[in-house]
């Protein structure tokens, strides 16, 4: 039939998208602001008895010039200048790192010639400048943005950190990303139910797309004072251990986005989850995946961290978890991310028919 799917794809008519973009949807339109990379410019500046090799600009506002020295590394830090828009900034750090490759070549007994000196700027900026014994070695006018990491405190901070500084929580988001609203247009019915909907956020934006959109959620102080006042009368609270006050088959779709890895008798969920829903569900977990595929480059996901995750699911666990209660799941891995090369996705997407 002419204007079909297939008669499009036959006849040439349907535009392929790269491969890039398919494979990395995260470099467009998955991405709420421009990503950040970090920018590494080398610079081979010699001196004697040393080399300023390169310069990175992280995205965090990190900023390290990096090279090898065979002498007192403090001289080094008398030698070389860092400024923003002329402005000098001071040395937030320095030390040595490993550089056998700098010891077999000089004949040294110390493998740890090499050095980095740190600085940290809060906000973006337009012009850099590098100077070797105020002569200079680098410069560029770029735009340089910078973005402030979550536990940024922990670059800097003076007081050792605790369990709880690190596997912390955060209250319920104020925003949906992009994918997450695609999986609801593409997938949900209205009526949908948002189930632990949070701050609101979905529920707001479903029916700003005027869909009919409400949510439930366990009433705490900490869901209260972040619920939307407008979404309010949407929105039905309830004692947690206790049975959702809904009927069977409620709403035609249910949605449940990064609940269920919170709860502790998660089967309990799930089971309301497909009791309320009439005819679709979709769940969406972390995928704990991501630490095994991320193993060579020794990283964890910082998200995993979260103090209040209690389980962790990948798509085999999931499928044995939500089987018994849907008639189709189908999978759907969404937020990709590259380590080093490595791609991992941060969640999976269960799309649940019954």
């Amino acid at each position: 039939m002419k204007g079909s799917l297939s008669y499009r794809i036959k006849n040439g008519l349907l535009k392929i998208l790269p491969r890039a973009a398919v494979r990395f949807p995260h470099l467009g339109q998955e991405s709420a602001a421009p990503p950040l990379y970090n920018v590494r410019k080398d610079i081979l500046q010699t001196f004697h008895g040393g080399c300023v090799d390169a310069i990175d600009i992280e995205p965090c506002g990190l900023i390290r010039v990096e090279g090898w020295y065979v002498g007192d590394i403090t001289h080094v830090l008398d030698y070389i200048k860092v400024y923003i828009n002329d402005t000098p900034l001071p040395v937030a750090f320095y030390y040595r790192v490993h550089r056998a490759d700098i010891a077999v070549h000089a004949g040294l007994n110390n493998n740890f010639a090499g050095f980095a000196i740190e600085y940290m700027v809060t906000s973006a900026f337009n012009g850099i400048r590098v100077t070797f014994k105020d002569e200079e070695i680098f410069s560029s006018k770029s735009e340089y943005q910078i973005a402030a990491p979550h536990y940024a405190e922990l670059i800097s901070q003076t007081k050792v950190a605790v369990r709880k500084d690190i596997y912390g929580s955060a209250p319920a988001a104020r925003y949906v990303s992009e994918v997450v609203m695609n999986l609801t247009d593409s997938y949900l019915q209205s009526p949908v139910l948002d189930f632990g909907c949070g701050s609101g956020a979905l529920i707001r934006n479903l029916r700003n797309r005027g869909i009919e959109a409400f949510g439930i959620e366990i009433e705490s102080e900490a869901i209260i004072e972040n619920l939307y006042p407008d979404i309010e009368q949407y929105v039905t609270l309830y004692k947690s251990g206790s049975k959702c006050p809904f009927k069977d088959g409620s709403f035609e779709s249910v949605v449940c986005t990064e609940v269920i890895e919170h709860i502790p008798d998660f089967k309990a969920a799930v089971i309301e989850i497909a009791r309320i829903a009439r005819k679709k569900a979709i769940i969406t977990v972390p995928d704990i995946s991501a630490i095994p595929v991320c193993f060579q480059h020794n990283v964890v996901p910082w998200h995993i961290l979260e103090a209040t995750h209690v389980n962790f699911f990948n798509q085999s666990s999931l499928n044995h978890l939500l089987k018994p209660y849907f008639r189709e799941i189908e999978f759907i891995k969404i937020h990709p991310n590259t380590i080093n090369g490595t791609m991992y996705f941060n969640n999976i997407a269960c799309i649940c028919t019954k």
